[in-house]
Formats: structure tokens, C-alpha cells, sequence
């Protein structure tokens, strides 16, 4: 559900049997995974990130969030043992495959100059801050001489460095700027505007 973090646990062995459950006929489309981690207390960790993030909670009652993913990550790597997060989409079929594919695809059209983002600043990837990119247009970047969107690359990041096996993803959460990732910067701004 592109714009929602689902901010929960399970106490399950099987994080992909958890995922499953939660596909069933309420939800429009199957959950993407965007970080999960062994952690000590799961219900305690659960308890904080809620807390945490209260202010961006949807309704009082649910464990959704209009939140960038990558903070609640961050939150969350402080009380990791071992990230658990799946290298593919947990799917039942190639239907959930297109749909998951179709909703990364979906929304607005973003470039740099919305965000305040200048040509020749410096970005960083969220899940290795070594991998450095440099915005050479107004939406496209610079990688070792290459020119890249940035989901054409953080996709092949993904795919080369973590084992993601899907065919698409939304670059900008993956994607830092002075401090603040892509997504965040993008839904401030858009605040900020109204």
C-alpha cells in the first residue's frame, strides 16, 4: 500500500507464513517487506516503534503509519540482531507479482528541483552509505561514469549487493540528501506546500 508502513511482529519462525496471512481479501495488494529484523523483544521493539512514530499513525486502532520506510528502519536497526529481510516479494502468484509491479510503478512524478535537490549534489545509499551518487539532471544521476535513474539503480543495487530478486522498486526511499532520504524530503515538501 504505497504511502503506509505497516510497523508490526510476529513471533512466528516464518516471516514469510506471517506475510501470507496478512494477504488475504481486506488488503488491495500483497505487503512488500521493506526491512525486517531479528531483534531481543519483539513486543517491546513493536511497543517503541509505535511510540515512536504516534504522530504518524493512521488510526489509533491499526499498526499503519504514513511514514518514510527508511526511518522506521533506521529506528529499528537500533535494537537488531540479525536482518531477516526476504531477497523477493513473498507472493502467492504471478497476479500478485503484477500488481505489486503495477503499484511501485503507480504515483507522482518526482524530480530534484521539487525537492530542493541541486545538480551536483551528493547522494548516498541508504543501505551502504559508501555507494556515493552524484544528481547530474533534474532526475537522473551518476554512478562510476554511468548515468542512471534512481530506481534503475538502487533495482540493480538491490539485485547485486542484497539478493533482491523483483523486477521493480521505487528508488527514491533508497536514497539520501543531507540526512533525509528521498521520500522523506518528498512528503515534507509536499506539507510544507499545503
Amino acid at each position: 500500500m504505497p504511502g503506509y508502513v505497516k510497523i508490526g511482529m510476529t513471533t512466528q519462525d516464518d516471516l514469510e507464513t506471517r506475510v501470507r496471512q496478512l494477504d488475504n481479501t481486506s488488503a488491495p495488494l500483497p505487503f512488500e517487506v521493506y526491512y525486517a529484523a531479528n531483534v531481543v523483544s519483539a513486543r517491546k521493539t513493536e511497543t517503541l516503534l509505535h511510540d515512536a512514530f504516534m504522530d504518524y499513525r493512521v488510526r489509533p486502532n491499526r499498526e499503519f503509519f504514513e511514514v518514510d520506510p527508511a526511518r522506521v528502519t533506521s529506528a529499528l536497526k537500533l535494537a537488531e540482531i540479525a536482518d531477516v529481510t526476504p531477497s523477493q516479494d513473498i507472493v502467492s502468484d504471478n497476479e500478485d507479482t503484477k500488481a505489486l509491479e503495477k503499484a511501485r510503478g503507480r504515483g507522482a512524478t518526482y524530480n530534484f528541483e521539487m525537492i530542493d535537490v541541486p545538480v551536483g549534489a551528493e547522494l548516498s545509499f541508504i543501505r551502504d552509505e559508501t555507494i556515493k551518487v552524484r544528481v547530474i539532471s533534474k532526475n537522473r544521476i551518476e554512478y562510476l561514469g554511468e548515468a542512471y535513474s534512481l530506481s534503475g539503480l538502487a533495482l540493480k543495487i538491490m539485485q547485486e549487493c542484497y539478493g533482491w530478486r523483483a523486477k521493480t522498486l521505487n528508488g527514491w526511499p533508497y536514497w539520501v540528501y543531507d540526512g533525509e532520504s528521498l521520500s522523506a524530503r518528498s512528503q515534507r515538501f509536499a506539507q510544507e506546500s499545503q
